[in-house]
């Protein structure tokens, strides 16, 4: 949505609820693509550090994309998005098990590549960096280098 990339959030989150509301009467709540737009409005409300709302439909959509075939960039964007709620409120412990299930799933299938992923992969160090685990983080450092494109 170009509200939403401009800046303007509440037009963007009533776009967002316009399109998810046609496309929930049409394919169904849980339907792949109705998700992945309310993916779209739940990144929106992580900006506005609205995570409380934020969590419980990014663990919707994990639940949506973890059953359905070929949606592994949406999968790791709702890995990605929740582990990132978790982290900036400071639940680490939360967080981490996400961001090793996103690594995997990156590991797995080098193809899933968002920024969001990098991001958040990139989150991850700077926790276990600030959980006092400068291996981890140094290791994941190295293993990011080398899945980046050169």
């Amino acid at each position: 949505m170009i509200d939403h990339l401009q800046g303007r959030f509440a037009a963007a989150e009533a776009g967002y609820r316009r399109a998810f509301d046609i496309l929930k009467k049409t394919l169904g709540p849980n339907h792949p693509h109705t998700t992945r737009i309310e993916l779209g409005m739940v990144k929106l409300l992580f900006l506005e550090r609205r995570n409380t709302e934020a969590e419980g439909l990014f663990e919707k959509a994990l639940l949506v994309f973890d059953d359905a075939p070929d949606r592994h960039d949406q999968l790791a964007m709702a890995l990605t998005g929740l582990a990132e709620a978790y982290r900036t409120d400071g639940r680490f412990t939360k967080a981490e098990p996400l961001y090793r299930r996103m690594l995997a799933l990156v590991e797995e299938r080098p193809n899933v590549s968002t920024d969001d992923v990098g991001r958040g992969l990139r989150h991850y160090t700077l926790m276990l960096r600030k959980l006092k685990r400068k291996s981890e983080a140094r290791e994941l450092e190295v293993q990011l280098k080398m899945m980046s494109p050169r």
